[in-house]
């Protein structure tokens, strides 16, 4: 199994990276190596995006956190495929308990289809995050009740644009899974029905979008406040 990987904000310097350490073991029992963090305020956000597949198709995570006016990508990993949803929970509550990332992440997971009832299985885990249900749509209009957000896919694609073209979300050289999520983006597109209906996705059945999609979760979440849609400031669930 690739190792899942956070990155410290040092190692955007070149020859400046921590020593890897193994902070913890994910829910099928392997060692999930993480970079050192260095010093973290309490203040610094922490957003994951969670991309469930269906049974054969890939599961991905992601991880951001903020850095003053930036946001670094920590970590992006896929899950072998057919890796179990309740071993991907299992990492889940692994990693909330780390004391860098307890009671400042929050966990923003695709609950369509297949990812509602993985959501109440997060939910039944106590998985230590602030948990965000996003139902992602084909439509135009975002809506949040407090405890689900339905958020149209062109939001969620616009805020991981919007990131990358204001330079906000850094990508360390040294992430494992870098040329993965760089392949995805390069194949990633819109593509307009003759209905004029627009889709985001990978531009053929053999390219994968999971890591861009998970990164795009997060990226609306951490948004600013006012942009591309609602973002509830509700209870947490």
């Amino acid at each position: 199994m690739p190792p899942l990987q956070l990155v410290p904000a040092a190692c955007l310097i070149p020859d400046s990276c921590s020593p890897i350490r193994h902070l913890f073991i994910d829910g099928r029992g392997y060692s999930l190596p993480f970079l050192n963090f260095g010093y973290v305020e309490k203040e610094m956000l922490t957003a994951v995006g969670l991309d469930l597949g269906h049974a054969n198709d890939y599961s991905a995570l992601t991880v951001i956190e903020q850095r003053q006016h930036h946001w670094i990508l920590r970590a992006a990993h896929r899950f072998p495929l057919g890796t179990p949803f309740g071993a991907i929970v299992e990492t889940l509550r692994r990693m909330a308990r780390h004391p860098d990332l307890r009671g400042r992440a929050s966990l923003i997971v695709d609950a369509t289809g297949l990812g509602a009832p993985v959501v109440e299985m997060i939910r039944r885990a106590h998985v230590e995050m602030a948990l965000h249900p996003v139902l992602i749509t084909g439509g135009a209009i975002a809506a949040s009740n407090g405890s689900i957000h339905r958020v149209p896919k062109r939001d969620l694609v616009t805020a991981l644009y919007l990131m990358f073209e204001s330079g906000a979300l850094q990508i360390p050289r040294t992430l494992p899974a870098r040329i993965q999520l760089e392949e995805e983006l390069l194949h990633f597109q819109a593509r307009i029905a003759p209905s004029g209906e627009t889709s985001y996705e990978a531009s053929s059945p053999d390219v994968h979008d999971h890591l861009v999609v998970s990164l795009a979760l997060a990226a609306w979440f951490a948004r600013p406040r006012g942009t591309i849609g609602p973002r509830s400031e509700g209870p947490l669930l």
